[in-house]
């Protein structure tokens, strides 16, 4: 493999780009889960901590493979002797067990946190690690839930860029993105075979992992902070719908494998065989099936483009709108030259959650590119001539 570097920015997504950018080049290698779990921890910690990452630079060297990250804070990483209970620290342990050797320096402007990963070591489970098997997962739900947790992610994302960091929303956006960020490297081939197994029009399908056992705790955790976003969204202060009853039931049981697996090493029970899979699912009530008893259209007008910047003060609207009963929303953008996928996010997000309460969000004064992206992504229908 040929040497490379890659920016590093200051934002939650930079672990994930930097394991795509490893999983690209040693994709089917037998341990890349491992080494992306060590190439997310060392990224993370300089998003986390240092505020200012730069770079990290990439070379292998016979059977091992070189990962140097540059960050801009010269304070260097200490080994502490956390109890296994703590929600941090784990980290440079997870350094210890998975590579060959690891260590920091300071340099000119910071420093950097090097490890070298051997690439002919063993691919068994190493100590405090656990195999997992998830067996029979079905595809069909796996789908809808991803849907319906892409868009609450989306929706906490603007709720990150307008209100109070200590604010509840956002808090549990920030911790969800940390677990992510530092557990996000051991599922990239998975994820990937669910999106193989996705477009074949498989049915179900079996995966593999080696866990840390210890992320049965950050799986617990992150299951009560999902179920909490439940409640903002149950009470309004998110647009997002409440995960439905079989989402709900598919999250019991796909987190229970994991977490059951690896603290007892317990068999894996498939999901036509658990309980949970035996949820009712309550048909969706016609569009506008309660439209009668809605209080009349309210108007807002988007005089700007319609983007990252802007979706987040239109939803603190909106979600002012929907606390105040109302259910029938009509967005003007006569004066909107442009919107984005976060924009039209936002737009649909809103759509489904009035739909939900017997009304409807329409957009009037639709024109030029604007008109264009929206047929282009398939809501004109629903969004404008419904």
């Amino acid at each position: 493999m040929d040497p490379f570097t890659i920016e590093l920015p200051a934002d939650a997504g930079t672990p994930r780009r930097a394991r795509r950018a490893i999983a690209a080049r040693l994709g089917g290698h037998p341990r890349l889960d491992q080494l992306l779990l060590c190439v997310s921890e060392v990224v993370t910690n300089a998003v986390l901590h240092s505020r200012a990452p730069q770079e990290m630079r990439v070379r292998a060297e016979r059977d091992r493979l070189l990962v140097d990250v540059y960050d801009g804070d010269p304070t260097l990483p200490i080994r502490r002797a956390h109890d296994l209970t703590a929600p941090t620290g784990r980290g440079l342990r997870i350094l210890d067990d998975l590579t060959a050797e690891w260590g920091s320096r300071q340099v000119a402007g910071g420093k950097v946190v090097w490890f070298a990963f051997d690439l002919g070591g063993s691919v068994e489970p190493q100590p405090g690690f656990r195999h997992v098997r998830v067996v029979g997962l079905p595809l069909d739900v796996h789908r809808r839930n991803s849907e319906h947790g892409e868009a609450l992610r989306r929706e906490l994302a603007f709720v990150a860029n307008v209100a109070d960091p200590e604010g509840a929303p956002v808090r549990l956006y920030m911790v969800g993105a940390e677990l992510t960020a530092r557990y996000g490297g051991l599922t990239v081939v998975q994820e990937n075979k669910l999106a193989e197994a996705l477009a074949a029009g498989e049915t179900t399908i079996d995966l593999d992992y080696d866990l840390p056992v210890e992320m049965a705790d950050g799986i617990e955790r992150f299951s009560d902070l999902v179920d909490e976003l439940d409640d903002f969204c149950r009470d309004g202060d998110l647009l997002t719908l409440v995960t439905p009853p079989e989402g709900l039931a598919y999250r019991r049981w796909i987190f229970g494998e994991i977490v059951e697996q690896l603290r007892t090493g317990r068999a894996p029970v498939a999901w036509a065989d658990s309980e949970l899979s035996r949820v009712d699912v309550p048909v969706a009530p016609a569009p506008g099936a309660a439209a009668a008893t809605a209080p009349s259209e309210t108007t807002i007008s988007v005089m700007e483009d319609l983007d990252l910047a802007t979706a987040p003060r239109l939803r603190e609207e909106i979600v002012a709108l929907v606390e105040g009963g109302a259910t029938r929303v009509e967005v003007d953008l006569s004066e909107c030259e442009f919107l984005d996928s976060t924009g039209l996010s936002l737009l649909v997000t809103t759509h489904r959650r009035l739909a939900a309460d017997g009304g409807a969000l329409r957009l009037v004064g639709v024109h030029g590119q604007v008109a264009s992206i929206l047929d282009m992504s398939g809501v004109t229908d629903l969004l404008v001539d419904a």
